[in-house]
């Protein structure tokens, strides 16, 4: 069974297709979505979802590149939901952004936050990282989070060794398939399969096959033959591990 860890059906460019890939997804034998808010709106939307579909989950977050409006309204708005949609299984995505203008003292302090509301909440956090790899698990060192997934995992295995020692886990999207992404396929191979999970990050980051077009979750398949091929592994090995991963991140609304 397939498994997209972190997509963004909530975007424009998949909304008008959501039924359609779910209906897809449902008859290709998918276990699980999880579609990904990256600030308040899209939040609220990505909660619609996972209610109105039975293989959707939801992740409410504040990106780094939405962190200047960010408020105190947006915690108790994800409070209200968190009570009314037991769908949603994490907080994220959040972490810090060295490509996206707001200023890294403002993206520090929502991380903080989010963070802070993720362990009161005892939920797991997704974690965005582009630049700022010490500096992220500094700050995840000053919480006791229930799990951390360090989402599109694009460093290297050096990278991925101080993050598996923490007991996190990482999750490979498509730019694990781009010919110059070596240093990613090297991190998949070192990872234990016990603490890989696979994504699209959809919209974003078509696998090599479709690359330049809109992904979509469906292409996950992909993620899997490439992790199954670097490491070896048969493809049913990597499927069941992943699903096992899966629902030992997200225990409550997974298991059975």
């Amino acid at each position: 069974m397939w498994i997209d860890s972190h997509c963004h059906i909530n975007f424009p460019k998949l909304f008008p297709q959501a039924e359609r890939i779910i209906f897809q997804a449902k008859e290709q034998g998918f276990f699980a979505v999880i579609d990904c808010g990256v600030n308040l709106e899209t939040s609220l939307k990505s909660s619609e979802i996972s209610s109105k579909y039975k293989l959707v989950y939801s992740i409410i977050g504040f990106h780094p590149s939405y962190a200047e409006e960010f408020s105190p309204e947006v915690i108790k708005e994800y409070q209200r939901l968190i009570k009314e949609n037991r769908k949603i299984v994490g907080i994220g995505e959040i972490g810090l952004d060295n490509k996206t203008k707001v200023p890294i003292g403002i993206q520090k302090k929502v991380f903080l936050e989010m963070a802070g509301f993720a362990q009161e909440q005892n939920l797991p956090v997704i974690i965005h990282n582009r630049g700022y790899e010490e500096e992220v698990l500094q700050i995840l060192s000053g919480f006791k989070l229930r799990n951390v997934l360090m989402h599109c995992f694009s460093q290297n295995s050096e990278f991925a060794k101080k993050v598996l020692d923490k007991g996190y886990f990482l999750s490979f999207a498509g730019n694990i398939t781009y010919p110059k992404a070596e240093n990613i396929r090297e991190a998949a191979k070192y990872a234990p399969l016990g603490q890989i999970l696979t994504e699209t990050d959809s919209p974003y980051l078509a696998p090599q096959i479709v690359r330049g077009k809109t992904n979509t979750p469906l292409y996950v398949k992909e993620i899997y033959e490439t992790i199954s091929r670097e490491k070896n592994i048969p493809l049913q090995k990597v499927k069941s591990q992943v699903k096992r991963n899966f629902c030992r991140i997200f225990p409550e609304y997974t298991a059975g």
